[in-house]
């Protein structure tokens, strides 16, 4: 079986945008696209890096029962879950021996930095920070746009930055409306619908960063020509997104400009 993206880790970030339901689409969309997104990306031969918790009946226990059939005796996992303090996974000591071949699960030691009134900001943008090393690429689809009250700045913003101004490839689409829709506005030097985060100091300045990047520098790092970026960013389906993904990564292998990932 042919697996062009041995070897290539994608991040997925995809959750529940403010305007989903203007796309028609529910909570149970987003988990059901998520575990294709893996589905495809696993069957190509990828690893996938993922933010969700796990829990009984949730989105990575979805994507770890299918991708048992993908294993092929590797001595790494295809699937790396990475958690912010406090939180862990709802697994019992034999489910992760179970697991253990398979996914690699990230939890945070209980540390002084993480305690305060900003401390689970902070862990946070630590475990992103730990999931952009590790990435050769994301994936973006949805997401919040305007961050929780007591957060600078929604995750899937924080993460397409770091993506974007650390030279790694960044795949969008506004087919889902949400923070992934917003960006694309920004790379393409228009402006984001209005949001009660116009004013968030972060925030602006993370918007600032990603827009300077410019989509010829983001299509080149990503293996696409401009042209197809905004193929990508116009996409109304997941096969369009996965086509481009799929071109852009294989190019970024065929020419050895991936950036290399850190385990």
């Amino acid at each position: 079986m042919t697996r062009p993206l041995e070897d290539v880790v994608v991040g997925i970030s995809i959750s529940q945008g403010e305007d989903l339901a203007r796309y028609a689409l529910t909570e149970a969309d987003i988990n059901r696209v998520t575990v294709e997104l893996c589905r495809r990306l696993i069957g190509l031969g990828a690893q996938v890096v993922l933010g969700h918790k796990w829990m009984p009946g949730g989105v990575m226990q979805a994507v770890a029962r299918f991708a048992q059939a993908y294993q092929t005796g590797a001595n790494q996992p295809i699937i790396h879950n990475y958690l912010g303090w406090p939180d862990r996974a709802s697994l019992s000591g034999a489910e992760r021996m179970t697991l253990k071949s398979l996914v690699n699960i990230v939890e945070p030691p209980d540390a002084p930095e993480w305690r305060g009134p900003d401390g689970r900001t902070r862990a946070l943008t630590s475990m992103r920070q730990q999931m952009t090393a590790i990435n050769h690429a994301r994936l973006i689809l949805s997401g919040r746009w305007v961050p929780q009250p007591d957060r600078p700045v929604a995750g899937v913003v924080e993460e397409a930055v770091m993506t974007a101004t650390e030279g790694k490839a960044i795949y969008l689409s506004r087919m889902m409306g949400g923070a992934a829709a917003n960006l694309v506005a920004v790379i393409r030097g228009e402006k984001p619908e209005p949001s009660r985060a116009d004013d968030l100091p972060v925030h602006k300045e993370s918007l600032e960063r990603l827009g300077a990047c410019g989509i010829e520098r983001l299509a080149h790092q990503s293996g696409l020509s401009a042209n197809e970026m905004n193929e990508l960013f116009d996409a109304q389906n997941l096969d369009t997104v996965m086509h481009l993904t799929s071109r852009g990564l294989r190019t970024l292998v065929q020419e050895k400009r991936l950036r290399g990932a850190k385990a």
